[in-house]
Parts: C-alpha cells; structure tokens; sequence
C-alpha cells in the first residue's frame, strides 16, 4: 500500500464565547522543510567558513542561488554522508532531503557502473582532486536516467578535505539520443 503522508501543521484558537472555541489548522510542512534545508546549507558552510556565514546577505544570496538552481546539488560530509541535498535533486530523483539525510548517494546506484568506476571516483576526491563523470542512476521509482557530475573536495585552509560538493546535470535525452 501506500505510505502515509505527515504534514507539519500549524495549530491556533480562538475564543468566541464561553461556550465556543474555533482551531484552525495551517500546513506549514514545505516552510519547515525550507528552513530546515537552509539550516543544513548553512551548517554546511559554516563548517567551512567559521564565523562568516551568519545571517550575511552573501550566505542569503548564494542559499537563494542553490535552492533555485537547474542543477542537482549535493553536498556529503567526508564519509560521503548526505547532508543537503536541492530541490532540484528531490524532482530528479524521486527521494526527499528527509529520506537521504545522512545516506551515501549509492542508494541512486543502477548497478550498471562496475565497483573499480567508484573506487577511481572516490580515490580522486579524497586525495583532493576535483572528479568529472557520468553516471547512470535509478530513481526512487526504479527508472533509470543519466547524470553528468562534478564533484568537488572542499578544503579548509589548511588544504583538508572537509566535504564534496557534487553538482550534476540530468543527462537522459542527449544520452538517448546520441544511441540512437
């Protein structure tokens, strides 16, 4: 069957008289859930620029940027970890930021791609080099599509890796049609 829908909801009431009260009701589970992801943005950030983040029209710029933008972008911590993902990744992918927080990417793994293509990825990136590729995934409701990708280390100042930023393309019709 179908999993159950939960919604994040908003209670207030009101006195008429003695003898009525009036509640209403207010679904606010998309504004919680942009907070919450502007949260995780900014923790993200600020693990990386500490102290620079807060409240700065840079950081309100650039979360506007990221939100909105025709790219998947996400970002996992040193373990590879999802810590944010766009919305743009939820639309491709079919998963929500709720249901891959703290997960590896290799739940979109179609399996198409052999073990020793993961293993140069991830030697890349964690030695510090920026890696560009393309990967055929599967979304959550089993479909499979094409990402062209660039994953990125991010440093801090003294050169260590603290986490990748990968921002990817959904490729599928150029691929499609450049097999046919």
């Amino acid at each position: 069957g179908k999993s159950p829908k939960y919604y994040t909801v908003e209670f207030s009431f009101s006195d008429v008289n003695p003898d009525h009260i009036i509640a209403s009701f207010n679904d606010i589970s998309a504004e919680v859930m942009y907070r919450n992801r502007t949260e995780n943005l900014r923790k993200a950030l600020e693990s990386v620029y500490p102290g620079k983040i807060e409240d700065s029209i840079l950081f309100k710029r650039l979360n506007e940027a990221v939100m909105q933008s025709a790219n998947t972008i996400v970002i996992t911590n040193i373990d590879g970890d999802i810590i944010f993902a766009n919305p743009r990744f939820e639309q491709t992918t079919g998963y929500t930021m709720q249901e891959v927080f703290m997960k590896n990417p290799r739940i979109l793994k179609s399996g198409d791609q052999p073990d020793r293509f993961y293993k140069e990825l991830w030697d890349t990136i964690s030695s510090g080099k920026v890696w560009k590729g393309e990967f055929r995934n599967k979304k959550k409701s089993g479909e499979f599509y094409w990402e062209s990708a660039t994953i990125t280390p991010v440093k801090d100042a003294e050169g260590n890796v603290l986490e990748y930023l990968a921002i990817k393309e959904d490729v599928t019709v150029p691929k499609l049609i450049e097999d046919k």
